[in-house]
């Protein structure tokens, strides 16, 4: 993929993005993909369908 996700024993992962918190939800919105922001902090990104994945990775490059 070229870039690692962070290891999670649950159905989510945790992206700490500090000030991009805002910038990184609109970009997910974007490609219908829903995230739980927190503000300052970070985002709680749940695993589901095959489809909602793909749509992540494409936002991700911008955000590592």
């Amino acid at each position: 993929i070229g870039f690692n996700l962070p290891v999670s024993q649950a159905n989510f992962v945790w992206l700490p993005l500090g000030d991009r918190v805002d910038e990184f939800t609109e970009a997910c919105a974007t490609q219908a993909v829903a995230v739980r922001p927190f503000s300052g902090e970070g985002v709680r990104i749940s695993i589901g369908e095959k489809a909602a994945l793909e749509r992540l990775l494409k936002v991700l490059p911008d955000f590592v």
